[in-house]
């Protein structure tokens, strides 16, 4: 009496789940391809924009100096209104009231190109390039 080849069983069982195996691998690879395309198609500018913006300026000394002493300021705003690393609601409309007025003087002293502020955060942006984001 004849018994089937164990390895030519296997193989042949083997090769349903690697059929299996190269259709789902297909499918992943084709996604992946459809969402690159659609990425390259529709997002190269955002993606060139983002780059820019955390791309770093050469700095003078002098720049860089002027950059930590006004970190420094914004975060002595900042400890003005903090008890005890926490903060009421009025404490944190006053800290976002008072980077809004610096970040207004900076501006004015043309060290700050432009700022936003909502209700938790103020955003700098310094004429040498770099930004700022405070955030209650």
């Amino acid at each position: 009496m004849a018994t089937p080849d164990k390895p030519s069983q296997s193989s042949s069982n083997g090769s349903k789940n690697s059929s299996s195996d190269n259709t789902v691998a297909f499918i992943v690879i084709a996604a992946i391809v459809v969402l690159a395309v659609q990425y390259f198609l529709t997002g190269t500018n955002f993606a060139l924009d983002i780059w820019e913006e955390f791309t770093a300026p050469e700095l003078s000394k002098a720049e860089i100096a002027e950059f930590e002493e006004t970190l420094d300021q914004i975060d002595q705003n900042a400890a003005t209104y903090a008890s005890g690393g926490f903060q009421t609601e009025e404490d944190v409309k006053n800290a976002i009231a008072a980077q809004k007025s610096y970040a207004k003087e900076l501006e004015a002293q043309g060290i700050v190109s432009s700022y936003t502020a909502d209700d938790n955060s103020v955003y700098f942006k310094f004429e040498n390039g770099l930004s700022y984001l405070y955030i209650i």
